[in-house]
């Protein structure tokens, strides 16, 4: 079996997806940027400890290339470029930035979510990849009312964010690619930790009110009874619907897509 090229493996929902690919057999070969603290084998080793511990498993490890996205090429060289168009026979792209509103379209989210996703197309198209898997976002759809159909809608409507407008884009890139085959977009909702641990990897939207409340808390005397206890005033009526999936629920579902296209 060739490899799968996989991007985003050290974000929430790539994390548990590089688990479990690579619990279930996958040949995989991550894409990861090097940071100041640790280079890019030292952060995908970090993450899969920690899934090993959740797991109670060892999993194999996979290739590990480092790169950046924002990069042509996707910041690869021409030998690494060479590996993947002999190694790898499909693509995952779950990388994503999540800022909601940008200064402009040179920054984020449109730097990772647009052009990062041309320049994963071009390396595709260089090294000959035609099967493409694109973890999208429900909301691509923006502010059209309705029922919303699987195709994507036009964004006649507009969007509440730089965020959605970047990925409606990104989707749109990947179906014009003349050259994929059949590409294969998943939209999860609002992706929350895990719902057997409560653990994630990252903080943003309401696991960032989370974290802030966990930090005010913690900085409070307990009583008596060794609580901690604060009233918190939300600007809600109670009757508000949000599409939150614990990002284990999410994993699983695309990983059961991949190995078995036929359901």
């Amino acid at each position: 079996m060739r490899h799968l090229f996989f991007t985003g493996a050290s974000g929430l929902l790539g994390g548990q997806l590089l688990a479990r690919l690579l619990d279930h057999g996958r040949q995989v070969a991550v894409l990861v940027r090097p940071t100041a603290k640790a280079s890019g084998r030292e952060r995908i080793e970090s993450i899969l400890l920690a899934e090993e511990q959740i797991l109670g498993k060892i999993l194999p490890r996979p290739v590990v290339l480092e790169g950046d996205l924002t990069s042509p090429q996707c910041g690869l060289g021409d030998q690494e470029v060479q590996w993947v168009r002999r190694a790898c026979s499909s693509i995952l792209h779950s990388a994503a930035s999540l800022e909601f509103t940008g200064p402009d379209r040179s920054g984020e989210p449109w730097r990772t979510n647009v052009s990062g996703t041309q320049n994963l197309l071009d390396l595709a198209k260089e090294t000959g990849i035609d099967e493409f898997h694109h973890v999208s976002t429900a909301y691509v759809c923006g502010l059209s009312p309705g029922p919303i159909e699987a195709t994507a809608s036009d964004g006649a409507y507009g969007f509440r964010n730089d965020y959605e407008a970047s990925k409606h884009q990104a989707e749109w890139l990947v179906r014009k690619a003349p050259f994929l085959r059949n590409p294969t977009f998943y939209r999860p909702g609002v992706i929350v930790g895990d719902s057997r641990t409560g653990a994630t990897l990252t903080y943003h939207g309401m696991m960032a009110m989370l974290q802030l409340m966990t930090v005010i808390v913690r900085n409070l005397p307990a009583d008596e009874t060794g609580f901690r206890k604060v009233s918190l005033r939300l600007s809600m009526t109670g009757n508000e619907k949000r599409n939150m999936i614990p990002v284990d629920w999410v994993a699983a579902v695309i990983t059961r897509l991949l190995n078995t296209p036929e359901t």
